[in-house]
């Protein structure tokens, strides 16, 4: 699911305040750092936020409800679009939903196309339908997770040389460690895609 374009290398190295022209031996570490915040953030959210292109499978008992397949990512584009009986279904046939964003979540087809397509399948209904086409929320990275990637990767690359991995707070009586956890800035970007779901 990972798409490390969130923010490159080179801009990575310039946020940690690096000679932009510099190689040095902490690259593959920083890339380590950024492919890490990225499947972090991807894996929290459910969603990939560059375009990523693929097929995806579906089944016509399980993810429709009559006309329209519930999809299980967000789609930007349909390259090609066939149904379970290995009919291609064209793009005047069908209408992407919802229709005034730009992320889809379901592909409708149309009462009036003429060709009368309904959701089908021939011998075996599962993921018998495909869905090629190009998925994200949208073409390139929202800037806020870009800039939680900058913030990320400066945390986690700082931390290699910390000695304090933990907080101490005190209670009545004693000391009690707790652990940092993830920062609040992380928080608030996970928890703002996981609401647009």
């Amino acid at each position: 699911m990972t798409n490390t374009t969130y923010l490159s290398l080179a801009d990575a190295r310039v946020y940690l305040g690096m000679a932009v022209g510099d190689a040095t031996t902490d690259d593959v570490l920083i890339q380590d750092l950024l492919n890490a915040a990225a499947v972090y953030l991807e894996t929290q959210t459910g969603m990939n936020f560059s375009a990523v292109t693929d097929t995806r499978y579906y089944d016509p008992l399980y993810d429709t409800d009559g006309r329209t397949l519930n999809l299980d990512r967000f789609l930007l584009t349909v390259t090609t679009l066939t149904n379970g009986d290995g009919t291609e279904i064209p793009a005047t046939a069908y209408t992407l939903l919802p229709r005034n964003q730009t992320a889809k979540r379901a592909i409708q087809l149309l009462s009036y196309s003429g060709a009368g397509y309904g959701w089908t399948y021939s011998t075996n209904h599962e993921a018998s339908i495909s869905v090629e086409g190009t998925w994200g929320i949208t073409t390139a990275a929202p800037e806020d997770v870009v800039q939680y990637m900058r913030r990320m990767v400066a945390l986690l690359y700082h931390e290699k040389n910390s000695t304090r991995f933990e907080t101490s707070a005190y209670v009545e009586g004693g000391r009690l460690i707790l652990p940092q956890g993830m920062p609040p800035f992380a928080h608030s970007v996970i928890r703002s895609y996981r609401n647009y779901l």
